[in-house]
């Protein structure tokens, strides 16, 4: 069998065909999902291919709208009918064998290979590979500054960034908690998740939004917090009579 290229830009539907030269080949036989390794870059990438195989197969094998039902049937000049039986019958031994239906990520490929031949590869058996997070966060962090004046949306978040900082008295250098922040989402894939979900206008009114609702939290905590202390003063009550009682300065807020 030849090589098939395809060169697509994003969006151009890259998953459509990969996902239909799938379903091709698990119909024409059904046991050849063990013999088929769907390798992308990303995890959310591998989870979008696993999701869309099973669901036009469960699509298929319902006997509902698919579009590739049409073009599994004239490519492998069988009826419906029988394509429906096959997809069923997929389902079932991907369901019962998911640990042979192999999509993934290069680096989980290789990972599994890896230490399958860790033998040959004198390699300890029950190694571990860790992500050098510090390194990967100095790097990004160093690029975003870089593109600092070349990118209108990402040059007026740095500058609010910055504003911010000084107003809440942590000085002007934002490296460190830029850094914090690339941490953070390497840590936290959720976050990443949420981000993709919202344009970037959208993104950066939520995270202004989120500043402001902070800020006003902390003055009504602040204005009930007066309000206490005040209670407690016409009752004959003084700060050290509380045990566990630290001051806050910055806001004028007394904490126990």
């Amino acid at each position: 069998m030849g090589l098939t290229i395809y060169i697509a830009s994003a969006g151009s539907g890259k998953t459509f065909q990969l996902v239909r030269q799938y379903l091709e080949k698990v119909i024409k036989n059904t046991n050849d999902y063990k013999r088929i390794l769907a390798i992308t870059f990303t995890n959310k990438a591998a989870e979008e291919m696993k999701s869309r195989i099973i669901s036009e197969l469960l699509l298929i094998a319902n006997d509902q709208a698919s579009d590739h039902l049409t073009y599994l049937a004239d490519k492998l000049s069988i009826s419906n009918d029988l394509i429906k039986d096959r997809a069923k019958i997929v389902v079932q031994n991907i369901l019962h064998d998911y640990s042979s239906f192999a999509v993934s990520t290069i680096d989980s490929y290789f990972q599994v290979l890896s230490k399958t031949l860790s033998r040959e590869l004198k390699l300890p058996i029950h190694y571990s590979i860790e992500l050098d997070v510090d390194n990967i966060a100095d790097t990004i962090t160093e690029r975003v500054l870089e593109m600092s004046g070349k990118n209108d949306q990402l040059t007026k978040w740095l500058e609010e960034l910055l504003i911010d900082n000084i107003d809440n008295g942590k000085g002007w250098n934002i490296k460190s908690d830029l850094k914090s922040m690339v941490k953070e989402i390497i840590n936290r894939p959720i976050v990443t998740s949420f981000s993709n979900a919202l344009s970037t206008d959208d993104y950066q009114d939520y995270v202004r939004k989120l500043k402001t609702d902070y800020h006003l939290l902390i003055e009504e905590i602040h204005k009930k917090s007066l309000e206490v202390f005040t209670i407690l003063e016409s009752h004959g009550y003084a700060i050290e009579d509380f045990k566990g009682k630290f001051a806050t300065p910055q806001n004028g807020m007394t904490l126990y």
